[in-house]
C-alpha cells in the first residue's frame, strides 16, 4: 500500500474502551524534534490536572519519554511501552478516546498513521508549529 490503509487489517478489530479516557501515541517524538516533543508532554501535564480520568500510553522505545514522564510528574497518567506488532497497534488504536498527530518536522508534515486514525472514527489532536506547511496542510 503506498498511501492509506487496507481495508481488511480492520476487520478483526477490538474496541475495548477503558473506563478511562484513553489517549494513544504510537510512534516516535524526541527523534526529529525535542522541543517540540517536550512541549507535547508539557501540555499533557496540564491536562492531567484538569482531568483526572487520564490514561495516557506512548508507544515507542525513547529513553526521553521516560525523562519526560519522570521530570514532569506523569508517571500516574502516562505509561510508555515498547513497539508492538501493527494489528497489536491497530487494537490499541481502537480502544482509545483521542488519537494525536504530533507534527515534529516541517519537511514532513502528516505522518501516514493519520490513514488508520482516520479510519477509526476517533477524534484526532493535531500538535504542530507553526510552520507555513503544516498550516497549509491542515
Amino acid at each position: 500500500i503506498e498511501n492509506g490503509f487496507d481495508p481488511e487489517d480492520f476487520i478483526h478489530i477490538r474496541k475495548d474502551h477503558s473506563p478511562k479516557k484513553r489517549i494513544l501515541y504510537p510512534g516516535k517524538l524526541f527523534e526529529y524534534n525535542g522541543l517540540i516533543a517536550l512541549r507535547f508532554f508539557e501540555a499533557l501535564s496540564l491536562l492531567q490536572q484538569k482531568r483526572k480520568d487520564l490514561e495516557i500510553l506512548i508507544l515507542n522505545n525513547e529513553p526521553q519519554v521516560k525523562q519526560a514522564i519522570s521530570k514532569l510528574g506523569l508517571q500516574n497518567t502516562v505509561t510508555q511501552r515498547p513497539y508492538v506488532p501493527y494489528h497489536e497497534t491497530l487494537n490499541l488504536m481502537g480502544s482509545a478516546n483521542l488519537l494525536p498527530i504530533v507534527i515534529l518536522d516541517p519537511l514532513f508534515c502528516l505522518p501516514t498513521k493519520i490513514f488508520d486514525y482516520i479510519n477509526f472514527r476517533i477524534p484526532i489532536l493535531v500538535c504542530h508549529p507553526k510552520w507555513p506547511c503544516a498550516e497549509g496542510t491542515l
